[in-house]
């Protein structure tokens, strides 16, 4: 496994540590009321409590995580990581390509570099023109 895969693998898995201290909310009992958006807290906050009041809405409702979103999330997050992991040598391997090519003077697959119809300068060769 290559440097640059493994700093994927490190960024995957640390996005879904983050994922599970911040895991989304979902109210359940008597909060229907259409103010109340679901969140993601952090999971040891004392705002994360099983049951909460809102001052702005004058009632207390039950609060969880949130478990089939969370879910879903990790598993977003496992794809894309999987996604970038196996794709990352030919993107590499087509960014090397294109720089080889754009720099000056380079020939492509090898061979004797292109004449720019350009004089070449004191000491070198007289180009054809």
């Amino acid at each position: 496994m290559s440097k640059p895969q493994k700093i994927i693998l490190i960024v995957g898995l640390v996005w879904c540590a983050i994922c599970a201290l911040f895991p989304p909310r979902q109210y359940i009992g008597g909060a229907s009321d259409a103010r109340i958006i679901p969140t993601h807290e952090f999971l040891f906050s004392p705002r994360f409590q099983m049951f909460h009041y809102q001052e702005h809405l004058g009632n207390y409702y039950s609060v969880e995580v949130n478990g089939g979103r969370l879910l879903a999330e990790l598993a977003l997050i496992v794809v894309i990581t999987g996604i970038v992991f196996l794709l990352q040598e030919e993107c590499a391997k087509c960014f090397r390509e294109a720089i080889r090519d754009a720099q000056p003077g380079a020939a492509p697959n090898g061979g004797p570099a292109a004449s720019s119809g350009k004089p070449a300068g004191p000491g070198g060769p007289p180009s054809v023109s």
